[in-house]
């Protein structure tokens, strides 16, 4: 059945990419973190400079206190996010040339100044984040729309359901309609995303350029993410949930800070993932 579907080829592959993935990243750890010590900086620093520069703690229970500083902690929230945007797609750009192009390619690279091609790689992944996004957006607005219309013409057979059995149906439509648009989503930012590694190597091309690339290896790109990704997302939310739930700031920080570390490690596999899939497919059109 697996073969039918081409999916058999598509789990091996992506194993074998899963495995070479983490054993790059391993092997080339402290060279990653230091290309992005910005970026990490940016992310540790954030709540701590949105809680000085407002006065209040992200978990502040005053709701008076929280709408009086809304303003400032949003200007805030949006201008540290601009910054860690920046100094991560600088660090991605590094991570893709190394991927790429070797460690000789990162000679004149500097932590903290921008050259012309990292300006341009930046407005090209902002670029390419905003047409994710508003994407996103869209899909998501036109899906609950779309559920809720269905839930309602399914009220009429839930009726003759028990109670504990239309919970569940409903429950179950609800995931399956949500899964099918996270990997919707999934799949259009994939289709696209070779746009970033070809700007990195300074051969730019467009979006329509990338989905031919990507043609008849989205189940292979897509399995290895999953397989690569899956199981440290899992467990960043599990520390999440910890750290939600704990009294002390101080463990709460602890937790919050071996968060960051993992989303810096994700973000280190996504970039070798996609310049690995990238590096395959132009070989295989030379």
């Amino acid at each position: 059945m697996l073969s039918m579907f081409g999916l058999k080829e598509s789990i091996s592959r992506s194993i074998i990419e899963t495995k070479d993935t983490y054993t790059q990243v391993i092997k080339h750890f402290k060279h990653l973190l230091y290309l992005g010590i910005p970026a990490v900086i940016l992310m540790v620093l954030t709540e701590p400079l949105l809680i000085a520069t407002t006065g209040l703690s992200l978990n502040e229970r005053n709701t008076e206190a929280l709408q009086d500083a809304l303003p400032d902690i949003i200007l805030g929230a949006l201008v540290f996010m601009l910054l860690q945007l920046s100094y991560g797609f600088k660090a991605a750009r590094a991570w893709h040339l190394l991927w790429l192009k070797g460690a000789s390619s990162l000679q004149d690279y500097h932590l903290l100044k921008w050259t012309k091609e990292e300006m341009r790689f930046l407005g090209t992944s902002l670029l390419y984040t905003l047409v994710v996004f508003l994407v996103a957006v869209i899909a998501v607005v036109l899906a609950m729309s779309l559920a809720t219309l269905i839930t309602m013409g399914l009220s009429v057979v839930v009726s003759f359901m028990p109670e504990a059995m239309a919970a569940i149906f409903i429950l179950i439509f609800m995931f399956t309609a949500m899964a099918v648009v996270f990997f919707a989503i999934l799949i259009f930012g994939i289709r696209r995303v070779f746009i970033l590694p070809a700007k990195a190597v300074g051969k730019p091309i467009k979006m329509k350029e990338s989905r031919q690339l990507s043609k008849g290896h989205i189940k292979p790109i897509l399995s290895t993410f999953l397989l690569s990704l899956g199981p440290i997302w899992i467990i960043s939310q599990v520390i999440q949930s910890f750290s939600d739930n704990l009294a002390s700031n101080i463990a709460s920080g602890a937790l919050n800070s071996v968060n960051y570390f993992i989303g810096f490690t994700i973000s280190m596999l996504s970039v070798f993932i996609i310049s690995r899939y990238y590096q395959l497919i132009i070989e295989e059109n030379e």
